[in-house]
């Protein structure tokens, strides 16, 4: 009886988190805008403003403990960096309460359905430690993703900035038919650089601020030929087009690379996950032997012993068909 109480008391509070966290959700996009607005404003323009962040301010007092808890300090901010890079429109907060969430769920879970009186608290402890990491690693994955998206999508940018400025047509202009040309997400990125040049920040610095959300080194590539064309001079759509075909040759070189460590890769994954499969296996089909793996101490302790060296193997395995490119 214990025990489905405390999985409905786990339960009701997740979903109590989360309800609270909801009002935030009206508030933030129009707050994140008047911040942006303000930094623009500069300091002749504070009186002016004064009643939006006076709303920014009503609307943040309503926020809820928990959303300002989980989103205060740089750790909130690498996070929403996190976020951005991977494409997701959830906040900060949002996101670590996803992660409290699914530690809290696996653990009631894992509580409720275990025997014994020692290993429902530590199977429920490790099962919670895993499901918290469950929401970083496949955010990670999205991030993947979207880079190399992006990737593809700089060299289709870069051919049509070359185009334009050949054309005639200014940087500023040149980017706005790239932004017009190319899908998500790089278009989104070009919109965000456009609208805080036309709100009056300098180029140089939307453009390093557009490298520093993005991270990406074939970015970094462009946004530094632009930079120096600028304070120095020189053929813009020349050093576009050397530079468009110079990300072209690394991709062929990453895509060499995918093919050639795929194995290892492979191989990487079923070591890790072979010793859990045939231990699942033995235990079915010889319970009566294999048993004692799961109920007693000794099984335990081999368990983890067998956890961390898998996870060992894992890192080991990943590091060695790693490349740099």
């Amino acid at each position: 009886m214990d025990v489905a109480l405390f999985a409905a008391l786990a339960a009701g509070a997740a979903l109590a988190f989360g309800a609270l966290d909801v009002r935030r959700r009206v508030g933030e996009p129009q707050a994140a805008m008047e911040a942006r607005l303000q930094a623009l404003r500069g300091d002749g323009a504070r009186e002016t403003a004064h009643a939006g962040n006076a709303l920014v301010q009503r609307r943040r007092a309503a926020a809820t403990v928990v959303s300002r808890l989980l989103t205060r300090g740089a750790r909130a901010e690498r996070a929403a960096l996190m976020l951005h890079r991977a494409g997701s429109q959830l906040s900060p907060g949002e996101f670590a309460l996803l992660r409290i969430i699914f530690a809290a769920v696996a653990f009631a879970g894992v509580y409720a359905v275990t025997p014994g009186s020692v290993l429902p608290g530590l199977a429920g402890v490790l099962a919670g430690c895993v499901a918290y990491m469950v929401p970083r690693a496949w955010m990670a994955r999205k991030t993947s993703k979207r880079r190399e998206r992006l990737q593809l999508q700089y060299i289709e940018m870069v051919s049509l900035v070359s185009s334009a400025v050949r054309s005639g047509f200014a940087l500023l202009q040149a980017l706005d038919t790239a932004a017009r040309r190319v899908g998500p997400p790089l278009a989104d990125d070009l919109d965000r650089l456009l609208t805080d040049v036309r709100l009056g920040r300098p180029m140089d610095e939307c453009l390093r601020d557009w490298l520093e959300r993005a991270g990406d080194r074939d970015l970094q590539l462009i946004v530094t030929a632009i930079l120096v064309q600028r304070h120095s001079g020189g053929n813009l759509a020349e050093v576009l087009d050397n530079l468009g075909q110079t990300m072209r040759e690394r991709i062929e070189v990453r895509q060499q690379i995918r093919s050639v460590t795929a194995y290892g890769r492979l191989v990487s994954r079923i070591v890790s996950g072979y010793p859990l499969a045939i231990a699942l296996l033995l235990t079915a089909m010889q319970s009566h032997i294999w048993g004692a793996l799961w109920t007693t101490p000794a099984g335990w302790a081999l368990l983890a012993a067998c956890g961390v060296l898998n996870a060992l193997a894992f890192v080991v395995l990943r590091k060695i068909v790693q490349v740099d490119y």
